[in-house]
């Protein structure tokens, strides 16, 4: 149900009220739209092993090869075989069938307010409010909001029905607009970026 909640505050530097309106919209319809992600099956991963194995990696202790000729060939032979085993797929989602982590909360809320207030009051009156107090603050709500991510993070994977395939993910799109984590496209088992770190998703797929 929607609503609108209207009230008087007050600013602490002004002899009148501030009125605040909050409100509160549920959408009703759900919002569709297309995502590309590469889904990580069995099947790819043994054959993007099987392929890898058979390379011949002599190039990698030639001496005579400049170091970006070599960074080049290697990436190259990784890009081609993800391409080839693990391909990118497309199809729509609903915004609405997300598992949703929100982790930007009411104290976080009111703490950005109190931010933007004083922040406010130190440009019409620096003696009142001074940049070392607000900076103290800035400082106190960053920490509370690295906080609340780690939080959210850690709940995402544990509620993610393919851990390795969340932890990838949540290192992208962890945060979302709004203070929103998802656990959405873990259904898919796959990586949502076409334009993965190939080296470091491979290392990290091996390590585990």
């Amino acid at each position: 149900m929607s609503s609108i909640v209207v009230e008087a505050f007050d600013t602490c530097f002004s002899d009148h009220l501030g009125i605040a309106f909050h409100f509160n919209l549920k959408t009703l319809k759900p919002v569709r739209k297309r995502i590309n992600y590469r889904p990580v099956t069995d099947e790819g991963l043994f054959k993007l092993y099987s392929k890898i194995e058979t390379v011949d990696w002599i190039f990698l202790s030639d001496i005579s090869l400049p170091l970006t000729t070599k960074l080049e060939r290697f990436m190259n032979i990784l890009t081609n075989n993800v391409a080839e085993c693990l391909p990118i797929k497309s199809r729509l989602v609903s915004e609405g069938c997300r598992n949703k982590i929100n982790w930007f909360d009411h104290e976080l809320a009111h703490m950005r307010e109190t931010l933007e207030l004083i922040t406010q009051i130190n440009k019409d009156n620096p003696q009142v409010v001074s940049k070392k107090e607000i900076n103290v603050f800035k400082s106190k709500y960053r920490s509370e909001i690295r906080i609340r991510k780690k939080n959210a993070h850690d709940k995402f994977i544990r509620r993610a029905s393919d851990k390795q395939a969340a932890m990838w993910n949540e290192g992208w799109t962890g945060q979302r607009p709004g203070g929103v984590a998802t656990c959405c496209r873990c259904r898919f088992r796959g990586l949502t970026r076409p334009d993965e770190d190939l080296i470091s998703w491979l290392a990290f797929s091996w390590n585990l």
